[in-house]
């Protein structure tokens, strides 16, 4: 399964940049995100995968 790093946070982008600390958390949360597969094509069972891979991930950095 393919993911990305998520987009920057939309102030740090020009015509729209902005000083980090009018956007704390867009500022914490954009390092750490991620871009999950998503798309109107995608199967019920390739949803199905994601979900189970992202349960499985909380799982994991739970123990």
């Amino acid at each position: 399964m393919e993911c990305r790093r998520f987009w920057h946070a939309l102030h740090t982008t020009a015509p729209y940049r902005r000083p980090a600390e009018q956007f704390p958390v867009a500022t914490a949360v954009a390092p750490r995100a991620l871009w999950l597969p998503s798309a109107f094509t995608l199967s019920d069972a390739d949803v199905e995968e994601v979900c189970r891979a992202v349960r499985t991930f909380r799982a994991a950095a739970a123990a």
